[in-house]
């Protein structure tokens, strides 16, 4: 009843007082004022930028006089500069390294890449007596003594799978086994449900 009531009153002029809402919202909302020493800034800063850009846009013209007199003439060839390094000619995309850097094109003497490191200390735990430390050291052109440190402080990544004893041990069988014994009894409840129902069904049918 009560807002029967208010009804009227809520549409009353309601068109005048929508139009005088979207007006106040198209107002441009002011800045608050500024303290005194900066308001004084600002209207210095404003006229000297004021007067910089009338003095650009001005045309001066001794200044315009002057640039016609102005030319400029080239005589000659122009040089070809030819670098000492060429410029790479292959544009094709580079993939990404194996390793996670670029391996150099010429190595020194005495140094090895990642890659090779890793051939040489394979190859050496495949067959120790083929490719042992001196004639490794001849392959790859290294030093002896630091052959022989790479070969006994440095070994590969070996991948070894645990076996399925070790996984599943005691208390990981024990808890597969009760899981399965709770499951089994779920489905066996399930199943006296489902054969009580259907008796029931035959009952009814005589």
């Amino acid at each position: 009843m009560g807002a029967s009531l208010k009804r009227p009153f809520k549409l009353y002029n309601i068109e005048a007082r929508a139009s005088k809402a979207i007006e106040q919202s198209k107002k441009v909302p002011k800045a608050p004022p500024r303290y005194p020493t900066e308001a004084a800034i600002e209207a210095r800063n404003k006229a000297s930028h004021q007067n910089d850009m009338n003095y650009i846009h001005q045309k001066l013209p001794d200044l315009d006089q002057r640039l016609k007199s102005v030319y400029v003439e080239s005589k000659g060839d122009n040089p070809i500069v030819k670098t000492k390094r060429k410029l790479p000619e292959d544009r094709r995309k580079v993939n990404d390294p194996k390793f996670g850097y670029l391996e150099p094109v010429t190595i020194p003497e005495g140094r090895i890449p990642l890659r090779l490191a890793l051939e040489m200390i394979n190859s050496h735990k495949d067959d120790p007596e083929a490719n042992s430390a001196k004639v490794l050291a001849d392959k790859y052109k290294l030093d002896l003594e630091t052959t022989h440190h790479i070969l006994e402080y440095f070994q590969s990544f070996m991948l070894r799978l645990p076996q399925a004893e070790a996984v599943i041990g005691e208390p990981h069988r024990l808890l597969r086994d009760s899981r399965l014994r709770k499951a089994q009894k779920q489905l066996d409840a399930g199943q006296k449900i489902v054969d009580e129902y259907n008796r029931k069904i035959r009952r009814d049918d005589r």
